[in-house]
């Protein structure tokens, strides 16, 4: 830092200053012609769709699920996977953006019935679509057609400039590519004639099999890093986890599959697994809480080293309560974790009691879905900054968009989430 101690020093500053802007104004102009845009035309905030999980969506930090990029959602068998991701399915496709379900595993599209339970009127929305592809080259197409349609007509202004997509792989592991199986065929085939086979690993060809389609997930990778950006899209791949054989005392007790590539360059990183049964008196089953475990993000800070939401799974088995996704008590947990149902007997919320013990504060939700919103976007102001907007999808699917608080601080430095749906601006209205 320079002192200026005179009134000669300060003309030579002055003189100095009006030199240095001179020579910024002819860089800048010369990289200009370079067709580099400036920084500040280029940075721009985390965007993301507000879910049917209120819980995620804060715990992430952006308000909803982050668009522009793809992410990894792994865990046990049977633990709620593929429940979820349909649940993400749902939340785009409510709020007017296209989804495409890549099963892979041939297991959710024979489930027709299940997947209608969960999704409701919009499994025959015309913005859901589901294929079961056969080779890793018929998913990587659908995926490149899939964004670029979306990008195409927004280039073409047929739709709105803040549509975007999401795109499920269930899952990776059985994107088995056609050259891939040829040349292990051919292999086997050439290695029976002189007798020998060696068909150790877990893919019976000596580890040979998987260790090149983590090198081909590592190359689409890096074209679905530029793909999903350029249009706006999103994709989330299913993982497989496998035992892990280490015995050392910090190994954890699963590795995943596909190759560390795809890993590392996935910008979310969720472990599912259930966490919780809720059972009645005579031990019958009426929901199940799932843990969303947040591994590693690249879309906001976070608060812990890894941080978990919630959602549950209610099962039928209640009068009255569907199978299904159970929003009043994901934002009953929820608005407990936050301090803003306070604990007790009666689960007061702004001076007004739910209802005395739990099963009575989600029948009052339940009953009063203006009241359960209203709940629910207190919950989602308190993760985000002051004056930002919130959109959060009711229990019809519309977008109900609100202002923020005004003279509370926020708790958290986190950005405010993208205003996607044209819903919303009619919402606004």
């Amino acid at each position: 830092m320079r002192t200026v101690n005179n009134g000669a020093d300060l003309s030579a500053s002055m003189v100095n200053n009006a030199s240095a802007a001179r020579k910024t104004a002819a860089l800048g102009a010369r990289l200009d012609k370079l067709g580099l845009s400036q920084a500040a035309t280029v940075l721009r905030s985390v965007r993301a769709v507000p879910t049917i999980f209120p819980w995620v969506d804060t715990t992430l930090g952006v308000g909803g699920w982050p668009t522009d990029r793809f992410s990894i959602v792994h865990g046990p068998s049977n633990h709620g996977k593929t429940v979820f991701v349909i649940g993400q399915c749902l939340s785009f496709v409510q709020v007017g953006h296209p989804a495409l379900f890549l099963d892979a595993e041939r297991t959710t599209a024979n489930s027709g019935d299940w997947v209608e339970s969960l999704m409701g009127d919009c499994t025959r929305s015309p913005l859901f679509r589901l294929k079961k592809p056969d080779s890793y080259e018929e998913i990587v197409e659908l995926t490149r057609k899939f964004c670029e349609a979306i990008g195409d007509a927004k280039a073409k202004g047929e739709v709105d400039q803040d549509t975007t997509g999401i795109i499920v792989l269930d899952s990776i592991r059985k994107a088995i590519p056609k050259k891939l199986l040829a040349q292990l065929m051919q292999e086997f085939a050439e290695g029976a004639k002189a007798g020998k086979n060696d068909r150790n690993g877990i893919d019976g060809a000596g580890g040979r099999a998987n260790q090149i389609k983590a090198a081909l997930n590592a190359q689409w990778a890096d074209e679905l890093t530029a793909l999903l950006d350029q249009t706006g899209t999103c994709l989330i791949a299913i993982a497989r986890e496998y035992q892990n054989t280490d015995q050392s005392q910090w190994a954890q007790a699963y590795k995943l599959g596909g190759g560390d590539g795809i890993i590392f360059e996935a910008s979310v990183r969720a472990r599912i697994t259930e966490s919780k049964r809720y059972t009645d008196d005579e031990h019958r089953l009426f929901a199940t809480e799932h843990s969303v475990e947040i591994l590693k993000t690249k879309v906001a800070g976070k608060e812990e080293r890894f941080p978990r939401a919630f959602f549950h799974l209610a099962s039928g088995n209640e009068e009255g309560i569907p199978y299904g996704f159970d929003r009043a008590r994901d934002v009953l947990h929820l608005a407990r974790h936050l301090g803003i149902i306070e604990s007790g007997t009666y689960f007061p919320f702004e001076g007004e009691n739910l209802g005395q013990g739990e099963r009575n504060a989600l029948k009052t939700l339940r009953a009063n879905s203006a009241l359960m919103q209203r709940i629910e976007t207190k919950c989602r102001f308190a993760k985000i900054p002051q004056d930002a907007q919130v959109e959060a999808v009711g229990q019809n699917g519309v977008v109900v968009v609100q202002e923020g608080p005004k003279t509370e601080p926020s708790p958290s430095k986190a950005a405010a989430p993208r205003k996607r749906a044209a819903a919303g601006k009619a919402a606004k209205k």
